[in-house]
């Protein structure tokens, strides 16, 4: 995440962490967001997944020395951190294309997941907020940046991985949106991405 104080309180206030919450952080980076997120959650609440191991090493020591009880591994932050699971909150700092199943499967009934989802152009990454009811149906809501700005609301079902254009809409039909307008791609992508093999 951002360390940038501003965005950072900024997207965990949308996180709605409250103490006794579970809080995963993935792409840790130096620990700042993990720091303010374990603040929240209390002790031994709040996880951070860095792939680099010198970063994750770096940012446990800061998070001890302040002394806030989060946890830093080393490890692939698409994996997430099935060992701690289920979280309330997962929060993702890097940009993806399609959200890993394993993201989902790790979010607590009543959880939320918030993420950046990145296509080929810079014109729109956005992010994508998931929800897990608390009768564990999941929800996702896409914001896109300043010219994209009209959230969009799909239902996710199932799970695969696809690439952004050539999409099979429900009922069959493929569409082939330009990967520059969210409106045509925001519900199809979330969908595609949780669609069963």
């Amino acid at each position: 995440m951002s360390t940038f104080t501003p965005y950072t309180v900024e997207v965990l206030q949308r996180m709605r962490i409250d103490a006794g919450h579970r809080f995963l952080d993935l792409g840790t980076g130096p620990g700042v967001s993990l720091a303010l997120a374990a603040a929240l959650t209390g002790p031994g609440r709040a996880f951070g997944v860095e792939r680099d191991e010198q970063m994750a090493a770096f940012a446990q020591k800061s998070l001890d020395r302040v002394g806030v009880g989060a946890r830093v591994v080393t490890g692939d932050a698409l994996d997430g951190h099935a060992p701690q699971a289920p979280f309330d909150q997962i929060h993702s700092g890097i940009g993806v294309p399609c959200l890993p199943k394993t993201w989902v499967d790790q979010l607590a009934p009543g959880g939320r997941l918030l993420t950046t989802l990145a296509t080929r152009t810079p014109s729109w990454p956005g992010h994508c907020l998931v929800t897990r009811t608390t009768g564990g149906r999941v929800e996702a809501v896409l914001e896109g940046g300043p010219l994209c700005c009209v959230p969009e609301r799909a239902i996710i079902v199932g799970a695969q991985r696809v690439d952004c254009h050539g999409f099979e809409n429900f009922d069959g039909s493929t569409i082939n949106p330009s990967l520059d307008n969210i409106h045509a791609i925001s519900a199809t992508v979330v969908a595609e991405c949780f669609r069963s093999h």
